[in-house]
């Protein structure tokens, strides 16, 4: 059972390229989900991160990996998706990083939609 004492802020997500467009086929691309927690949460906190594509959740294969969240300061967090060997059928769509905070008596949720076209300029040789 999960209490709520009080009101407790959202976190803020921010979604991005890591690299600049266009991507060529072949290549790889990463998006970062980043997610800021409101300092005056001061319990241990526990983050996890959902990606989704077009509606359907991203299971991680050889070629599509999801880098495990990282601490990045005392209120941030950040999960990167990197997508190996770009095809424009298999990557091109809308991506989803939602995110779940949990720890002391609460528990909190937020998603932040990312769309991106891919655009292929050629083949990486």
């Amino acid at each position: 059972m999960i209490f709520v004492f009080g009101i407790v802020p959202a976190p803020v997500l921010n979604v991005q390229t890591i690299q600049p467009q266009p991507f060529l086929s072949g290549m790889f691309a990463q998006i970062r989900c980043s997610i800021t927690v409101d300092d005056s949460i001061d319990a241990p906190i526990d983050v996890t991160v959902q990606w989704e594509r077009n509606g359907e959740a991203i299971n991680a294969t050889s070629r599509v990996v999801t880098v495990p969240i990282r601490t990045v300061g005392t209120s941030s967090y950040e999960s990167i998706l990197q997508l190996n060997t770009l095809s424009r059928t298999a990557d091109s769509g809308q991506y989803v990083c939602s995110s779940l905070l949990t720890g002391g008596n609460y528990s909190i949720s937020s998603s932040q939609t990312f769309s991106y076209q891919l655009v292929i300029m050629g083949k990486l040789h």
